[in-house]
């Protein structure tokens, strides 16, 4: 059965962890903005990248080919200094059916009773990635080689246009409801998964949903999660280069521990009660939706691999082409002189 965390399954190659969740304080200061090196902004220049400005969409405005979305990838290593890539998610075109007849809907059932659908809209992206820079002044070992790369990646339109932060205000008014009370939070009880549960199961979970008062759009907002994780990680694990990068900050488990436990056991840990409201992040992102703060864990043969937060707002397009995450911050648990950062720059819809 599909655990609340279990959407971070998707992500297993490329995040990781376990550990306490980030401090407010250290999340704040390692995403405060780091500025583009000179190189970056000299090859966004030449390639015709915008480094600023999140275009408002218009009402009514959906998915279209043009909408971009341009991020800055930010890797510190103690050893060697900092290291940047430009990343561009573009909107190419819907793809056709393979087949006459539509794709079926994702169905998922929830503990509480409820059955739900999500449509599939199959689309195209194009990924983007120039890079590695390095600043002269501060790096050391050998200057990186830039270069510039591009993948097409086919993924589910209508899984990203869920998005993630409907889920997160319905997580945070449920764990502060549990604290008022005292009480076990709701999430500790809620799952989904596509076969029905039990009469019983549901039965005592809608009864925890009354005294909750939890309603059906909430539900649907966590469950709808798993598709919304799916679809943006179908787009980032085609990044080129990405799970290297990430190999630089991850803590490994000792070849000790891989024997010992006859392989890879790996745990995933959903920190509900560390998700946020950002309302301090100077990132110049869109005023007009909340920003929201997802803390994720993974152990690896109870070894500490990599803490991620992800950070969400509403996937309005232009910003629909990345689901609406405009950041993460990964880092070593065991060294947080390590992490790596993305940051969402700008954001496009085509036109002249």
């Amino acid at each position: 059965m599909m655990k609340l965390a279990t959407w971070l399954v998707l992500g297993t190659v490329f995040l990781a962890a376990e550990a306490g969740a980030v401090g407010a304080a250290t999340l704040a200061a390692k995403l405060a903005p780091v500025p583009p090196f000179p190189a970056v902004c000299a090859a966004a220049q030449s390639a015709g990248i915008p480094l600023t400005g999140f275009v408002p969409p218009p009402p009514g405005a959906d998915w279209e080919p043009g909408d971009a979305v341009t991020g800055l990838i930010t890797l510190h290593e103690k050893k060697r200094g900092v290291t940047q890539w430009l990343i561009r998610f573009e909107a190419i075109t819907n793809l056709p059916a393979k087949s006459a007849k539509p794709p079926q809907p994702l169905v998922l059932y929830t503990s509480t009773g409820h059955r739900f659908e999500f449509d599939r809209v199959p689309a195209s992206i194009r990924v983007r990635l120039l890079g590695p820079f390095a600043d002269a002044d501060t790096h050391r070992g050998a200057s990186p080689k830039g270069g510039d790369q591009s993948t097409r990646v086919a993924i589910n339109q209508s899984f990203l246009r869920v998005g993630l932060d409907e889920g997160a205000a319905a997580v945070i008014r449920w764990v502060q409801a549990a604290r008022l009370q005292g009480a076990t939070n709701f999430m500790e009880a809620f799952e989904f998964d596509p076969k029905p549960f039990s009469s019983d199961r549901t039965n005592h979970d809608a009864q925890l949903a009354r005294h909750w008062q939890v309603t059906p759009a909430e539900e649907r907002a966590v469950t709808g999660w798993d598709p919304a994780m799916d679809a943006y990680f179908t787009t980032v694990g085609k990044t080129p280069h990405l799970q290297d990068m990430l190999l630089k900050v991850i803590s490994l488990p000792s070849a000790w521990s891989v024997v010992k436990n006859l392989g890879v056991k790996v745990e995933f840990n959903f920190d509900e009660e560390a998700v946020n409201q950002l309302t301090n992040l100077d990132w110049s992102l869109p005023t007009n939706a909340p920003t929201f703060s997802l803390p994720s864990h993974l152990v690896i043969n109870k070894h500490p691999t990599l803490d991620v937060t992800l950070l969400v707002t509403a996937p309005r397009p232009p910003l629909l082409v990345c689901g609406g995450v405009v950041g993460f911050l990964a880092e070593n648990p065991a060294d947080e002189a390590n992490y790596l950062t993305l940051r969402m720059l700008s954001a496009q819809r085509p036109g002249p």
